[in-house]
C-alpha cells in the first residue's frame, strides 16, 4: 500500500510501469508484482493513472461496489470512503465501469474521453456527462481549477488540498457558484479572494 497523509501529493510507477499521481489523502495497494491475467489494485481518495497498455492483462481499479476495467488510457478517480460517491473522468483511452467480481464483470458503461460517470453509492446508479477534462485532471500539475462550481464543491476541495477544515458560516454564501484557477496562491490568499 502507498498513501499520502492530508495535504500531500505524490507520483510512482507500478510494477507493470503504470504511472500513479495520488492526491491528499489517498492510497492505492497492489501486489509486489502482477501475476495472472489481470493487473487488479484497490484505490481510495483521488488518485490519477496512466496505464501502461497491455490488452492481454487488464487493468483494474477496484472502487468498493464497482471497478474499472482498462487495457491503457489516462484517467482520474475520485473515491473518499466517507463520500456517498464514486466519479471516474477520462482523459485518453477506453474504459469500462463494471460491477460483480473481475473474474465474471457485469458492464455497467463504458467511457470515452472527455467523460465522467458518478456512481451513487446509496442509490448504485450511474450517471455519465461530458465534462472539461483538464478541471478534473489538472491537479497532477498543481493546479486546483474551479469552473462553476457551488461552493460546498469548493470548500470541500480545499479542506483536502490544504488539509484544513473551513467552515461557511452564513448559509447564503452556499448559493454561490465559482470560477477560478489556482496554482502557487496559499490558502490565506485564496480565502481573502473568495
Amino acid at each position: 500500500t502507498f498513501s499520502t497523509p492530508p495535504g500531500v501529493k505524490a507520483r510512482f510507477v507500478l510494477p507493470d510501469s503504470t504511472a500513479v499521481w495520488l492526491n491528499s489523502s489517498s492510497s492505492v495497494s497492489f501486489p509486489s508484482y502482477f501475476s495472472g491475467n489481470v493487473r487488479e489494485i484497490d484505490a481510495m481518495g483521488e488518485v490519477f493513472f496512466e496505464v501502461k497498455s497491455d490488452p492481454e492483462n487488464p487493468f483494474i481499479v477496484m472502487l468498493g461496489r464497482i471497478h474499472v476495467r482498462v487495457t491503457g488510457t489516462r484517467f482520474n478517480i475520485v473515491n473518499y470512503d466517507r463520500e456517498s460517491r464514486s466519479e471516474v473522468v477520462l482523459q485518453s483511452g477506453k474504459i469500462e465501469l463494471c460491477s460483480g467480481n473481475t473474474l465474471q464483470p457485469r458492464s455497467l458503461s463504458l467511457l470515452t474521453p472527455g467523460e465522467q460517470a458518478v456512481y451513487n453509492k446509496n442509490s448504485q446508479t450511474i450517471n455519465v456527462k461530458m465534462v472539461e477534462t483538464e478541471k478534473y485532471v489538472s491537479w497532477i500539475n498543481g493546479k486546483l481549477i474551479f469552473k462553476d462550481d457551488p461552493m460546498d464543491e469548493v470548500v470541500r476541495k480545499l479542506n483536502r488540498w490544504f488539509n484544513v477544515e473551513i467552515e461557511v458560516a452564513d448559509a447564503s454564501i452556499k448559493e454561490y457558484v465559482y470560477t477560478a484557477t489556482f496554482e502557487d496562491e496559499s490558502i490565506d490568499q485564496i480565502l481573502e479572494l473568495l
